[in-house]
């Protein structure tokens, strides 16, 4: 039997696509909520929104400290269970794709 873990995909709210709200397959949250609920730490809000993927450096564009952009395209079709597999082209700092 599947069980679904991952509840959100964001893709326009930051300058990176990436995983909110993400549970593990026994229930355990295991990412921060965000948006951030009251109470909630405040600190990083552009850097630990959930699970992502960046470079520090591609072709001479920071990625890691959100200098430039990752834009999401597509999940391929079909996807296997457990996996998780995305398209994103990088985007330099004045929005000329550089994938």
């Amino acid at each position: 039997m599947s069980r679904i873990f991952l509840l959100g995909f964001i893709a326009l709210a930051l300058v990176s696509p990436y995983f909110a709200n993400v549970y593990s397959p026994e229930g355990t949250k295991v990412t921060r909520n965000h948006p951030p609920r009251e109470g909630d730490a405040a600190d990083h809000l552009t850097m630990h929104p959930g699970i992502w993927l960046a470079f520090g450096e591609l072709s001479s564009q920071d990625y890691w400290r959100n200098k430039a952009r990752i834009e999401h395209r597509r999940f391929p079709t079909p996807c296997r269970p457990g996996a998780v597999a995305l398209t994103s082209c990088f985007a330099d700092r004045s929005g000329h794709l550089v994938c």
